[in-house]
């Protein structure tokens, strides 16, 4: 999640958002993953990149070696992402699991959410492990609380349209 958050940060979250309202894009979230012998996996942060039924795909720009993240066909600006993106995701036609086929790409089923590291290339998220279900999703990161010097609110990002 660098630079948004670094190892060894000690965070602030609140599962109280989750318990009345859906998780928004843009939100840094804690969660868990499926698939650990004892059902839920270790705990990991993510940002919420997009919601339920919404179609995705991470596509090289047209003569470009820059990776764009498409969401319903339109390209997103992502000023917190930490470098380049060197994969893609939906673009060729392929259906990783937990994801279903859409015209612009892959959709995200219902009730699941699409969560990505703010560092993609090295990031262990949605993009390796699929959408994340929404039962996964336990708590809002606030704030950082340490190191002292790192201590702020972790913000929210916008979703913006790539120009």
């Amino acid at each position: 999640m660098s630079p948004a958050l670094r190892v060894g940060d000690r965070v602030l979250v609140s599962p109280i958002p989750y318990r009345f309202r859906a998780p928004e894009v843009g939100e840094v979230a804690v969660f868990r993953t499926l698939g650990a012998p004892q059902g839920w996996g270790i705990p990991r942060t993510k940002r919420v990149v997009a919601g339920p039924g919404e179609a995705i795909r991470i596509q090289a720009e047209e003569g470009t070696e820059r990776y764009l993240l498409y969401i319903d066909g339109h390209p997103i600006r992502e000023p917190y992402v930490h470098g380049v993106m060197a994969y893609e995701l939906g673009a060729h036609g392929e259906v990783p699991p937990g994801f279903e086929l859409a015209r612009d790409g892959l959709r995200i089923p219902h009730d699941c959410y699409l969560l990505l590291g703010d560092n993609r290339n090295v990031s262990v998220d949605s993009h390796v492990f699929g959408p994340v279900p929404r039962p996964a999703l336990q708590a809002k990161v606030l704030a950082v609380y340490w190191p002292p010097q790192r201590a702020g609110l972790v913000r929210d990002a916008e979703r913006e349209l790539a120009p």
